[in-house]
């Protein structure tokens, strides 16, 4: 929707900039749009894209496989979308919704504060801000790949060992 649009813009935004700078951008990007995004945002999207020489999609049916290669994913903060991140060990680079509820938010907080991401506040999203950040991470991403490496990823064990003590004392 909107929200998406808006993160998609500023980084079209970031790249026509660098293009303006630089011969050669030093690295490519895929964009994904999203299924959800209307069919008249993403046409616009998709055509700057193109200019840019950005291979864009608005589904794309093997999603772990490319955020596996990827050596960055710049993503809203959704829960799926962050599980798979992690799951892969990929860096991401986090622009959380904040409305109509502050979940990605407050997901993106903690995931930031223990280091297994980075991440924009809404209101700071800019080309400018996503420049710095991108090369940022690009350039160092063994902290977070550290982090990632350390966490363990055990939901269902948690999950099942919980219920399992919910079963005991309920006999």
């Amino acid at each position: 929707g909107a929200d998406g649009y808006t993160v998609v813009d500023n980084y079209l935004t970031m790249i026509e900039n660098m293009s303006a700078r630089m011969a050669v951008i030093p690295f490519k990007s895929v964009l994904i749009t999203g299924p959800f995004m209307p069919k008249y945002q993403r046409q616009q999207l998709f055509k700057r894209a193109k200019k840019l020489g950005i291979r864009s999609y608005h589904f794309f049916r093997q999603m772990e496989k490319l955020i596996a290669a990827a050596d960055l994913v710049l993503c809203m903060g959704g829960y799926n979308t962050i599980c798979e991140v992690l799951s892969q060990g990929t860096v991401a680079l986090v622009i959380p919704r904040e409305t109509p509820r502050k979940e990605q938010l407050i997901r993106a907080q903690a995931l930031g504060r223990e280091n297994l991401l980075d991440h924009i506040p809404w209101h700071e999203v800019s080309a400018g801000s996503l420049e710095s950040k991108v090369f940022t991470l690009l350039e160092n991403p063994g902290p977070i790949e550290h982090a990632i490496a350390d966490f363990s990823l055990t939901g269902m064990e948690t999950i099942c060992r919980r219920i399992g003590r919910m079963c005991a004392h309920a006999n």
